[in-house]
């Protein structure tokens, strides 16, 4: 996971910027690194449990009222879960 971290900015911004940055101002709130150390804090269950990923996230997003389909969603490229990718076709 540490290694994965490290290496997201080489892929996954350059490509999240690269896709969002045209049609709008993309923000990576998991990019701060006072939010990636205090992740880096939670224990592995709290990240994976029964093998889904984002336990954490999840339970927050449905304690907070997120549909329970949109909490439990599997992930997608920003680009593709938005529908921002069916407009510019």
């Amino acid at each position: 996971m540490d290694a994965d971290v490290g290496r997201n900015w080489e892929r996954g911004f350059v490509r999240d910027e690269a896709a969002c940055a045209r049609w709008s101002e993309p923000r990576f709130p998991m990019a701060d690194s006072r939010v990636a150390r205090f992740a880096a804090t939670l224990p592995m269950e709290y990240k994976i449990r029964g093998g889904v990923r984002k336990a954490v996230l999840r339970q927050a997003a449905r304690k907070l009222g997120l549909d329970e389909a949109l909490a439990s969603a599997p992930k997608k490229a920003a680009q593709y879960s938005s529908g921002l990718i069916k407009l510019v076709r």
